[in-house]
């Protein structure tokens, strides 16, 4: 399939480019199960041609282990526990705790928690264990013949030994069951992708309410009521077809029949059509069924012979050590494949170093951090500002085109351990515009000045000074927006300001100057010598970002300072919501 998948692409882009010169991430988890009829994703295939490929696995993918535990976060002793026996390094304690949950009873006998998830390790167990539960209920049931026609100009009876030939694997009906059972309150999963934007994706668990007749006399159903665990699962399907819900109870979802076409077999041109309800009963799932599921509670009957990883996913499906049931643990055949092993290893020896530059991570210690983004609306994107690590590890964040308007409180853009000021360039406007500056100060600094507004010129500027750690420092914040606001006009005004602020008794006051100035530093032209001269020659001030800031590779963001021997980093970020990069300025303090 990897070896398809890059011959596709090139094939597409019309290139010999490993994956058509395409970007490709890989995620996943090489302790999952061996894919069905097919090798490792890092094995060569049994082509002839594989032996003498390059292995495109092993060249161009290295990997960035991740070490934060998501599913069992709140169980750090059995996340530890299947940490140890995903890697064959499970211990007598290990085994000892997880035979502490195996069930004292069997199924069919009092007690049993018949009603919660079972994983199996195959199709036989799974299947008979769901007849048993559809059988055994005493809810309303439905038993739900399949429709299929053959297409093509073929006589009946030709079309009548054709659906004989249809094989009863979903898998090779487009998901599609030829009989299907349906009983109030079982769970089950949906087969095909009906809706992704929806939700209503293959594998999405819910739980039958109603079985509804709307033709008269019909014994055939006209559609299935179900409720998702995940109440956004389903939402547009509901409004759509909320007049179809009489009496019915809220959050509940119709699923209709579908009709998808397939071929009996390769053999054969000859086309069915069928139509079913996208439904399995899943009371029941094969261990490899449900790698991707997360259950609060199951019940898992794990293998009598050894294979590869399968006790690892079944019992790393629960959330926590306290929702796991064990019918059968047979913790003698635990396994893990030594190539998957080996495969681990050569990974870790070569990690995947991160490309992406970091100011959380940097090392640098007595230094004071400054970040400068143009975040293209902040209304629209508070949540990602505040989440972002480099914006937590800067001591001041400085953002314009915030689009911020006064029908916005403050209250709903503060981020925590800092303290928001805004420069509404027009303060009493409910309207949005690229203008307006939100200045973000950590808790602990202490400021002569808080950022205050000087605006002027329609070039929006925001001034801050501190107290310490860098006494007396002039933190401006600039945004021209090059539409209304020609170069020379921006030069005036910087020169006004920096006359105000500082005279020439001042002249060793230390000053950095963050901002959008709409001049692109990466090309040649008046606009950057002219700059480039006032700053240089007339204020002695020193330009220290020298990669682009956009996604257009142009340096429109720049900083410029009068104390460049206190630079101890500086550059550029990356940003997924903008596109405009963020700059940052790391200064020493030496305190």
């Amino acid at each position: 399939m990897f070896n398809f998948l890059n011959l596709r692409l090139q094939q597409i882009t019309d290139t010999n480019r490993p994956f058509g010169g395409l970007s490709i991430i890989a995620v996943g988890d090489l302790s999952q199960l061996q894919p069905v009829f097919d090798k490792w994703i890092f094995e060569r295939s049994n082509d002839v041609y594989s032996a003498f490929a390059t292995n495109i696995w092993k060249e161009y993918f290295p990997m960035f282990e991740l070490t934060e535990i998501m599913r069992q976060k709140d169980d750090k002793d059995f996340a530890e526990l299947l940490n140890r026996l995903k890697e064959g390094k499970q211990t007598q304690d290990d085994i000892t705790v997880l035979k502490l949950r195996l069930l004292k009873s069997k199924p069919g006998e009092p007690n049993y928690p018949a009603s919660l998830t079972h994983v199996f390790s195959s199709n036989v167990l799974v299947n008979a264990y769901n007849e048993a539960v559809f059988n055994l209920s005493p809810s309303v049931k439905a038993q739900i013949n399949a429709i299929d026609i053959v297409i093509g100009d073929i006589s009946d009876e030709l079309k009548d030994e054709v659906k004989k030939k249809i094989p009863d694997d979903p898998s090779k009906t487009m998901g599609l069951y030829k009989k299907l059972n349906i009983t109030v309150g079982s769970k089950y999963d949906l087969t095909i992708n009906v809706d992704v934007s929806d939700g209503l994706t293959n594998g999405a668990e819910c739980v039958v309410q109603d079985i509804d007749y709307r033709v008269a006399e019909s014994q055939r159903p006209s559609i299935i009521w179900v409720t998702f665990s995940d109440g956004s699962i389903g939402n547009k399907q509901r409004k759509e077809y909320s007049f179809l819900l009489r009496d019915k109870m809220e959050n509940i979802t119709p699923i209709f029949e579908i009709t998808r076409q397939f071929k009996i077999s390769n053999r054969t041109q000859l086309q069915v059509l069928r139509r079913q309800f996208p439904l399995r009963l899943a009371a029941a799932k094969t261990i490899h069924l449900c790698q991707g599921d997360i259950l609060n509670e199951l019940v898992a009957d794990l293998p009598s012979t050894s294979r590869d990883h399968m006790h690892y996913v079944a019992l790393s499906r629960a959330r926590n050590i306290s929702g796991l049931q064990i019918l059968n643990l047979n913790e003698k055949k635990v396994s893990v494949s030594l190539k998957v092993s080996e495969e681990k290893l050569r990974l870790r020896t070569q990690p995947l170093e991160p490309c992406i530059p970091s100011l959380y991570k940097q090392t640098l210690t007595n230094t004071f951090k400054i970040i400068f983004h143009n975040v293209r609306s902040l209304h629209l994107h508070h949540e990602d500002v505040a989440s972002d690590f480099n914006v937590q590890e800067a001591d001041i964040n400085i953002c314009v085109e915030t689009s911020l308007c006064s029908l916005d409180s403050s209250f709903h853009y503060q981020i925590d351990g800092f303290k928001l000021f805004r420069n509404d360039f027009c303060p009493n406007s409910n309207i949005r515009t690229c203008y307006r500056t939100a200045v973000y100060i950590k808790d602990t600094l202490t400021c002569l000045t808080t950022p205050t507004g000087f605006n002027m010129n329609d070039v929006e500027i925001t001034v801050t000074v501190l107290k310490d750690p860098i006494p007396n420092l002039h933190i401006i914040g600039i945004y021209r927006s090059k539409n209304k606001v020609p170069l020379q006009v921006l030069i005036d005004t910087l020169n006004l300001l920096l006359d105000v602020l500082l005279p020439e008794s001042s002249s060793t006051t230390p000053v950095v100057m963050l901002g959008d100035f709409n001049v692109n530093l990466l090309e040649e032209s008046s606009s950057k010598k002219k700059l480039q001269k006032y700053f240089q020659q007339q204020r002695q001030f020193t330009q220290i970002i020298s990669q682009c800031t956009t996604d257009y590779h142009s340096l429109l963001d720049h900083i410029y300072t009068s104390i460049p021997a206190q630079v101890e980093h500086s550059g550029t970020l990356e940003s997924y919501f903008s596109d405009h990069k963020p700059i940052f300025i790391c200064l020493s303090h030496g305190k």
